[in-house]
């Protein structure tokens, strides 16, 4: 959950996608062995759910400039690279880099 939301409302990127340089190599690889699992995998979320799912129970979340990209692309506007909408098909694998 973190990962979504510190993403969508702050722009900060703590989960990068597989084969992206990232400043948090241990922790990707922390989800990289996570998402391995059978377990993981039948109750893992997606962003969007995580990310609307805060306000309410939080009373509300307080946005930042740097999250506006990553907002746009978990909310089906924009792919990270702005050529089209995140959710149009054909899909792209990790939403275009966002998860």
């Amino acid at each position: 959950r973190m990962a979504a939301s510190l993403l969508f409302y702050k722009g900060f990127m703590m989960r990068a996608p597989p084969n992206t340089p990232t400043d948090f190599p241990a922790l990707n690889q922390w989800f990289d062995a996570m998402e391995q699992l059978e377990s993981y995998q039948l109750t893992k979320s997606d962003y969007y759910t995580h990310c609307w799912d805060l306000p309410p129970q939080l009373g509300g979340c307080t946005y930042e400039a740097g999250g506006e990209q990553f907002e746009k692309a978990i909310n089906g506007e924009r792919l990270l690279d702005d050529s089209r909408g995140s959710w149009e098909l054909p899909l792209e694998p990790h939403n275009g880099g966002v998860e």
